[in-house]
């Protein structure tokens, strides 16, 4: 009985100083959601700007992976956090490229989007329809 003591005292050590450094800790997250907006695309390349530019703003390529975070706090610490689903981000991405409101975003409002949005991979240049761009390297001439 003598030796159980001394690792209940240290066990009990431990444990408090788990719950007085923080140990505990109790997260809700709530996700705002929303329907689709109902919105049409001028194009396909109007489509894939538009996407590649809500793309590039949530997950920016220079931005960061991941995170480490030491801190101390309350013994028990709750915390409520409320996130955007995907219809929201994308609802509020298609209310700010739509200049005009008439649920067609076209090249020119994709464009000025991914430019406002911080769009870096934008340097692709797409070529305009009905464009022949020239004979193929290794193709057999005719």
């Amino acid at each position: 009985m003598k030796t159980k003591l001394p690792q209940f005292c240290l066990c009990a050590a431990l444990l408090g100083a788990c719950f007085l450094t923080g140990c505990v800790d109790v997260t809700r997250y709530t996700y705002n959601d929303a329907p689709l907006t109902p919105v049409r695309f001028e194009s396909t390349a109007a489509e894939q700007t538009f996407y590649d530019a809500i793309l590039a703003k949530r997950y920016p390529a220079d931005g960061p992976h991941g995170n480490v975070t030491l801190y101390f706090k309350p013994p028990i610490w709750y915390a409520h956090r409320t996130l955007k689903s995907a219809h929201v981000i994308v609802n509020e991405a298609v209310a700010a490229a739509d200049s005009n409101h008439d649920g067609v975003i076209t090249e020119a409002e994709a464009q000025a989007f991914a430019k406002s949005a911080g769009e870096k991979r934008l340097a692709v240049q797409r070529e305009p329809a009905g464009t022949n761009p020239g004979p193929v390297a290794g193709a057999p001439s005719a």
